[in-house]
């Protein structure tokens, strides 16, 4: 049996399957001229079976999505309607009644189960009260019907596929695994992984695209709009590990652009600008005869635009081209009729329209959501506050509306009174709406990405649905409650049943305390997971949170546990916000959970500070799971529950222990919770010896955070080594076997704890000793900090000298008692005999025992040991942060242990771009370069062993680090790891040094051979996230002067550790290839400290200034333009945005700037010759091939037409230039030679492939032009001296006879043809040589000066054409 289709059966439960495929085999069965599925849920369910060969339908198939359009195609048409599962019916009877307004012959529906609670059958019966409805349908219990719910959107899920249908659907693609990450990891993308659990373990990878705002204005400006900053942009990537020999992944690509509120009026008019390119536009008008249907079609068309737009710009090592977006065979039936796919799939294909200007005025939608008892920061406060909304549509609108159609029947469809709650389906949440709700979080996290993801998650779980609403004049994309919302409460629901129980087995009902609640809750995941009725909770959050003062700090990607989240690094106040993600364990989840709880008053607090927690509604819970939650809380109450004869009675110790202490691998991750707190709170304040002050500090001392957490991982660390929390496990006895047996089936591989996966173990067992020491180390350092601290108060007290403070004596104790409680600790710290700990002993033995004590050593307290031990532990905080970024990577997200790849290897690359065009075209040449070195092999690689691979990467622009480097600059970075990096590193240097060198200022700062402690990280099951925070404080200690660019400089700089500093090779390298092939020589040599340790930093910089004779100073331009006359030059300037160049006298006078092509950015330049005439051409092109020899060169301007094929403001592609300067004279008369110049074979293609993206999509032509569109010709052009202004002129007459496939006459071409032919004997020339467009102004005839008013439309039409040849040149 097919892969695919054991994933997808084995979704549901034997019966169920059988019920599934005996569904699908009537269906098979059964013949109709229109099949529509009830969209999505069923359009997405069926689509996969019929994919999979499951089902067969014999007539076309729809979704109930094509119903708001002209639905007259219908008429007289058999239909089935079919649904997974029928729950009140109301949908369907819309469907049904809609389907009767059009006209059809007849009705019929199949369902896989009804639902027995809500379903009454006159909802589904005609007039004379027959049914719709196929006979005996497969009737259900409600909670059976809410099983089948989420199973079909399990096995949607696990194809995969997208569990939306609106938007382009294409065709699966291939890659090969090793270029997976260059396809996720890309300049101006940000890449985040919402893979579930389930997915990852059937080998399925889902990520969302969001573009940076740079790319989202790219984007704009290759449509030529400006509405989309108001839309929910991006791109899903649907990835399967497709053969594991081959080691492939399918890809299936979703772009999606979300409308959020627009008024109908501009969606009318964007509509037909677009279908304007179409023949038959007035009948596919009459299709779309709804503001909705306008709106779907919008949002299809522009998704499948900007598809095109992100495949284009994929390195082409990738292999895939926009011909590979396809779309999947009903993706266009789903939503649009059979009548129209042709044309919405030939829209989608042609060229693009360049859109007038629309001014989208929204008007906020006030008061939809209501307001929120939630105000907590962290993730599950914020993602329960994003899902409240529809929980509570759904309990006050949608059992209302059930309850009301179960009564009242078809009935209620009569009264007005019931309207707006039956239209609870077709009213929906915006996504402003969704970014009110949680903006007061914005300071913490980017809410837009946050939005974004959650409904992603939210759709392919049916917990939302999209719709397509009008309200206030404005059609807008909203979201409802789906069939499975309840799933958003599934987990909440369960583990409040979970806690009422334990409440009455363990209390009787009369309370829990804070820490057995929070415990409960991570034992009950534990378990749910490994049971599989619960998912551990994987965040794709991007989040900035604040400390405690209110500094933004950096959250590492990695466990947030107990006290908050693990990996806060620092202050960075000096810094903008820093994105990262944390990870999210059980832990921190009960955290949030519990507090979630008690703000949504689900968990009430008793006068006595205990939780009570009131009966829950399990009704929309499987009997299955509420059974799972049931027997894990009466067990674990009865244990906690003294009364009861367990063997053991479990209290709050009991349960932290077996909660966090059972494996190595719970061991490491609670502990380096407790690590994380400490290195984030972590403040010395010395005593001040005021009685006020010091009583505070004293106070705060005993009870701070860092006491509590040291001393909270040194127990755990204690209980794990010890064997104590297995010992508990192995202690329990019950009564009955059966629950002694399923005791012991929830912690077998606890009890067997097995080696797993080699080396991967070892990288655990590592990560345990590096926890032993970090833990130890610091206890041990904070209990000599606070003796310290102690003794010399003592002294000071007891000494008649400071008498004044003697009365602080007695706030002593408070420090004995904390002293007290360390010593055990701190014994076992004293028997381990490390380097560090010894140290720290010898500062102890200066000062014990107390006799020893002196006012000449107790001077020196604060003065040296305590900044000594100070010192001891900041070192350990800084290696703190680097072992956090090592338990994220090897421990992973999913339950995994994964491998750990280390990045050592960075590049910034700083550069100042004049505007955003400028910057584009940067960013291209930057680009360019990475894909070279792509293809580029170290030449060390042969060497290599496996697994030493050299990998060289972007660092997306979500993980850079924060680096101000002032307005209308920027950078980028790359990151490298392996054998042979440095050469590749160098490589990637000196080419995009080379791309640069004319008229860029920028610096690369090159991170040579990071030490392993402050590498950049990411685990083998993360493609698209980075680890840096290590890396991160690193750079921030780095004076920020390293990155600053200097005026009319191009510097390299390499920073590299002192230790490693002779063997790292860029240096060598740099040093051999940056003086011979790109002039750079070494300027400067110095050292500095970061961090303690001693770096060197090399500058290099261009040697020569600029001079225009030498080619590797030349300002390289790729595309030249030469025109003739002032409204030539006026229209190039106007239609290409073209700035005026720095103007000396004496000199041309150039303007340049650039153009985006498929998404490729061409620098330009442009001037006028000085005079008509082939001579005056000649001094333009010599002077332009000098100073930016362009690859290509245009000749662009107006011309006169000779024959009856071309017309006024038509526009003239030159392929051939015919001279008729070129005479004898003889007795006979002067004879004409004529000669010929043929443009470069290059530029044909180009010409072909203009006239071909025109014919399917009309260039609309200029202002004041003959006609609405372009007419472009590729002809032959005649060029000589002669202003021709006579119909019967003799030249006109020997050019027809010379050529008759000649349409215009014109000055200047032969001059340039004849420049570029005898320029080729010179190195400089343009290497596609050049090409001649040509608008015409007029009939070269006696009317040539009366018809003058189309001299500026026919020059800007040729403008504008040209405008179109440079957007389909690729890379030159």
């Amino acid at each position: 049996m097919n892969e695919r289709i054991k994933k997808l059966l084995g979704c549901f439960e034997p019966k169920m399957q059988k019920q599934l495929l005996d569904f699908c085999s009537r269906i098979s069965k059964t013949q109709a001229d229109v099949f529509i599925l009830m969209a999505r849920k069923a359009s997405c369910f069926f689509n996969c079976l019929e994919e999979l060969g499951l089902i067969h339908f014999d007539g076309y198939v729809t979704s109930e999505r094509i119903l708001d359009m002209d639905c007259e195609w219908l008429q007289g048409k058999k239909v089935i309607i079919i649904d997974d599962a029928i729950v009140s019916g109301t949908s369907i009877n819309r469907t049904i009644n809609k389907l009767i307004m059009a006209g059809v012959a007849s009705v019929q529906v199949h369902v896989l189960t009804v639902n027995e609670k809500w379903f009454k059958e006159d909802i589904l019966t005609d007039e004379m009260g027959k049914s719709y409805l196929y006979p005996d349908c497969n009737v259900e219990t409600n909670e059976k019907c809410i099983e089948l719910c989420y199973k079909v959107v399990k096995s949607i899920l696990l194809q995969p596929r997208p569990y939306d249908i609106d938007f382009p659907y294409f065709n699966r693609l291939e890659i090969k695994e090793e270029n997976l990450e260059i396809l996720l990891n890309r300049e101006g993308w940000d890449c985040y992984d919402i893979t579930s659990v389930e997915q990852s373990a059937n080998n399925i990878l889902v990520v969302t695209i969001i573009p940076t705002d740079k790319k989202l204005k790219l984007f704009e400006r290759e449509i030529n709009t400006t509405f989309l900053n108001k839309c929910l942009v991006k791109l899903r990537i649907y990835a399967t590990y497709k053969d594991k020999n081959k080691k492939m992944y399918s890809l299936r690509i979703v772009p999606m652009i979300v409308f959020d509120r627009m008024p109908i009026e501009e969606i009318e008019n964007i509509f037909n600008e677009i279908i304007e390119q179409i023949d038959d536009r007035d009948y596919f008008k009459d299709m779309f005869n709804s503001a909705t249907s306008k709106l779907r079609f919008l949002q299809f068309y522009f998704s499948a635009r900007f598809a095109e737009f992100w495949v284009l710009g994929l390195p082409k090592i990738l292999q895939i081209s926009k011909e590979d977006l396809t779309f999947e065979d009903r993706n266009l039936s789903f939503i649009f009729p059979e009548e129209i796919e042709k044309k919405v799939e030939e829209l989608c294909r042609c060229n693009i329209v360049y859109l007038s200007e629309h001014n989208i005025l929204v008007t906020e939608n006030k008061n939809i959501t209501e307001e929120s008892n939630i105000t907590g920061i962290d993730i599950i406060s914020v993602e329960t506050r994003l899902m409240e909304p529809f929980i509570n549509k759904y309990y006050k609108k949608e059992i209302p509306c059930r309850e009301l159609v179960l009564r009242e029947g078809k009935k209620v469809f009569e009264s007005e009174k019931y309207e707006e709650l039956l239209q609870r389906l077709n009213t929906g949440i915006t996504v402003y709406d969704m970014l009110k709700n949680i903006e007061y979080v914005k300071e913490y996290y980017d809410i837009y990405t946050r939005v974004s993801l959650f409904i992603d998650r939210a759709i392919d779980m049916g917990m939302i649905v999209p719709i397509t609403q009008i309200s206030n004049g404005q059609v807008f994309r909203a979201f409802r409650h789906g069939e499975d919302v309840l799933f958003g409460r599934r987990e909440e629901i369960l583990y409040l049943k979970m806690l009422h129980e334990f409440e009455k087995a363990s209390r009787n009902g009369v309370g829990l305390t804070h820490i057995s609640t929070e415990k409960m809750i991570v034992l009950f995941s534990k378990i749910g997971i490994k049971r599989n009725f619960l998912q551990p909770y994987i965040s794709n959050f991007t989040t900035n949170p604040k400390d405690d003062n209110g500094e933004v700090c950096k959250i590492l990607r990695v466990k947030t546990y107990l006290k908050g989240p693990v990996g806060l690094v620092g202050d960075v106040a000096t810094h903008k916000k820093t994105k990262e993600k944390p990870y999210i364990t059980e832990e921190s989840k009960s955290i949030w959970f519990t507090n979630t709880f008690i703000q949504k008053q689900c968990i009430l607090i008793t006068e006595d500070g205990l939780y009570h927690i009131p009966e829950i509604d399990t009704s929309s819970i499987t009997p299955t799971d509420i059974s799972e939650a049931e027997n894990i809380a009466i067990m674990f109450g009865q244990l906690s529950n003294p009364e009861v004869e367990t063997g053991i009675t479990l209290g709050d110790d009991e349960l932290t222990k077996i909660a966090t202490c059972l494996t190595i691998y719970d061991a490491v991750k609670a502990i380096a919770a407790e690590i994380s707190i400490f290195t984030k709170e972590w403040v010395y304040v010395p005593l001040t010896y005021d009685r006020v002050k010091d009583e505070k500090i004293l106070n705060e001392r005993k009870n701070c955070k860092v006491y509590e957490a040291l001393n909270s991982g040194y127990m755990k660390l204690l209980s794990y080594e010890t064997g104590e929390a297995k010992e508990i496990i192995k202690k329990v006895k019950f009564k009955s076997k059966i629950e002694q047996n399923l005791w012991e089936s929830w912690f077998d591989d606890v009890l067997q704890e097995q080696n797993i996966n080699g080396y991967l173990n070892r990288d655990v067992v590592t990560l345990f000793e590096e926890t032993k020491y970090l833990v130890l180390f610091l206890l041990y350092t904070y209990h000599v900090l606070i003796s310290i601290q102690f003794i010399t108060f003592k002294f000071y007290s007891e000494s008649k000298k400071y008498a004044y403070i003697q009365d602080s004596y007695k706030k002593i104790s408070i420090y004995e008692q904390l002293l007290e409680e360390m010593e055990n600790p701190v014994a076992f710290c004293e028997e381990i005999n490390w380097k560090e700990i010894r140290k720290i002993k010898n500062i102890m033995e200066e000062i014990y025992p107390e006799e020893n004590l002196n006012e000449k050593v107790s001077n020196k307290m604060e003065d040296t040991y305590i900044r000594q031990v100070s010192e001891y532990i900041n070192k350990a905080i800084g290696e703190a942060n680097s072992y956090l970024e090592r338990v994220c990577c090897i421990l992973g997200e999913r339950g995994r242990i994964s491998k750990m790849y280390i990045y050592n290897h960075a590049l910034a690359i700083t550069f100042f771009y004049k505007n955003e065009l400028e910057q584009d075209y940067i960013y291209d040449k930057i680009d360019l370069c990475f894909q070279h070195i792509l293809k580029t092999k170290a030449s060390s690689e042969a060497n290599l062993l496996p697994g030493e691979e050299v990998v060289v990467e972007y660092l997306p622009s979500k993980c850079y680090p924060d680096i101000e480097v002032g307005n209308n600059k920027h950078i980028v970075w790359f990151v490298a790891r392996g054998r042979g990096a440095e050469e590749l590193m160098t490589k990637l240097a000196l080419n995009i040094a080379y791309r640069l060198r004319n008229g860029v200022w920028f610096k690369e700062v090159y991170f040579g051979d990071i030490s392993y402690k402050l590498s950049i990280k990411k685990s083998e099951n993360q493609a698209t996230d980075f680890l840096c925070n290590s890396f991160y404080h690193f750079v921030e200690e780095i004076p920020v002067s390293l990155f600053q660019l200097k005026n009319n400089s191009s510097l390299i700089v390499s920073v590299v550790e002192k230790s490693v500093y002779k063997k790292n090779k860029f240096i060598s390298f740099i040093n051999r290839e940056g003086k011979a092939k790109v002039g750079y020589r070494r300027r400067e040599k110095k050292n500095i400290d970061v961090m303690g340790s001693e770096y060197v930093t090399e500058c290099y910089e261009q040697q020569y200034k600029y001079n225009p004779n030498k080619e590797w100073a030349m300002d390289k331009k790729d595309i030249g333009i030469i025109t003739i006359l002032e409204e030539e030059a006026t229209a190039v300037i106007k239609i290409l945005n073209l700035q005026e160049d720095k103007f000396k006298l004496g000199e041309r006078l150039y303007y340049s700037g650039y153009l985006e092509g498929d998404n490729i950015t061409h620098s330009i330049v442009m001037t006028q010759q000085l005079s008509q005439g082939q001579i005056s051409v000649y001094g333009a092109y010599e002077d332009m091939v000098k100073k930016y020899n362009p690859s290509i060169i245009f000749l662009v301007g107006i011309a006169g037409g000779i024959t009856k094929d071309v017309d006024y403001c038509s526009v003239v592609l030159g392929t051939h230039i015919i001279s008729y300067d070129l005479m004898k004279d003889t007795e006979e008369g002067i004879q004409r030679r004529g000669d010929v110049n043929k443009v470069h074979s290059a530029l044909i293609p180009l010409y072909q492939r203009l006239l071909v993206r025109s014919h399917n999509g009309p260039i609309r032509a200029a202002l004041n032009s003959k006609k609405e569109f372009i007419h472009i010709h590729e002809s032959n052009i005649a060029s000589g001296s002669a202003v021709i202004a006579n119909s019967l002129s003799d030249i006109k007459k020997w050019i027809h006879n010379y050529n008759d496939k000649t349409d215009a006459v014109e000055m200047e071409a032969y001059g340039l043809s004849t420049a570029f032919y005898e320029g080729q004997l010179s190195k400089k020339h343009p290497k596609y040589g050049v090409a001649v467009v040509r608008g015409i102004s007029d009939m070269a005839d006696i009317n040539k000066s009366k018809v003058k008013k189309y001299r500026i439309p026919a020059a800007e039409n040729a403008v504008i054409v040209l405008k179109e040849l440079i957007r389909l040149i690729p890379r030159l």
